[in-house]
C-alpha cells in the first residue's frame, strides 16, 4: 500500500461518485442489436471507500485527521 498515490485515488474515487450520484455513470453492453445501460454500484460502499481514502491522503501529506468517536453516556444520581 506504500505506492498508492491516495490523493490521485480520492479525486478518481469523488469523480466516480459524483457521476454514480448524479445518474451519468452508466455501462454499456451490446449484444448484436441489443443493447444494455447498467450500472452495478452502491452508493454508499463507494462513498466509505472515498472517505477513506480522503483519511489516508490527508494522514500522507502530514495534515490534521479527524476522528469521529461516540458519545459517552452519563447517568445522574437521583
Amino acid at each position: 500500500m506504500a505506492g498508492i498515490d491516495w490523493c490521485a485515488k480520492a479525486a478518481a474515487l469523488r469523480t466516480r461518485y459524483e457521476a454514480l450520484r448524479d445518474g451519468t455513470a452508466n455501462s454499456e453492453v451490446r449484444f448484436g442489436d441489443d443493447m444494455m445501460k447498467k450500472t452495478k454500484a452502491s452508493l454508499d460502499l463507494l462513498l466509505a471507500d472515498l472517505r477513506e481514502a480522503e483519511r489516508l491522503c490527508a494522514e500522507s501529506q502530514g495534515g490534521r485527521v479527524r476522528r469521529r468517536y461516540a458519545a459517552t453516556g452519563r447517568m445522574r444520581p437521583y
